[in-house]
């Protein structure tokens, strides 16, 4: 029989050895964006039937078109704008 080595015994002892947290850290995950917790898949919808096509209706008939109101006369275009805007208190025609 061997007699027991001088190795010290498996107890625990106050030398720095790393402690096992009771939270593990979270090595996988980032703490900037924590995983959602997961969701339960959610069951599949079922396919909609696909509505059949309905039966056109018949044309109804179109009333009477109603008198068109005269047209308007088109806008005219703006004037070419000048370099320089003129103040609120100047007339809009030079006095020349």
């Amino acid at each position: 029989m061997r007699t027991p080595s001088p190795e010290p015994t498996k107890e625990p002892s106050p030398s720095p050895s790393p402690v096992p947290s009771p939270e593990p850290p979270c090595e996988l995950t980032p703490p900037s964006t924590p995983t959602p917790p997961p969701r339960e898949p959610s069951p599949e919808p079922e396919p909609e039937p696909e509505p059949e096509p309905e039966p056109e209706p018949e044309p109804e008939p179109e009333p009477e078109p109603e008198p068109e109101p005269e047209p308007e006369p088109e806008p005219q275009p703006p004037p070419p704008t000048e370099p320089r805007r003129k103040s609120k208190g100047e007339c809009c025609f030079p006095l020349h």
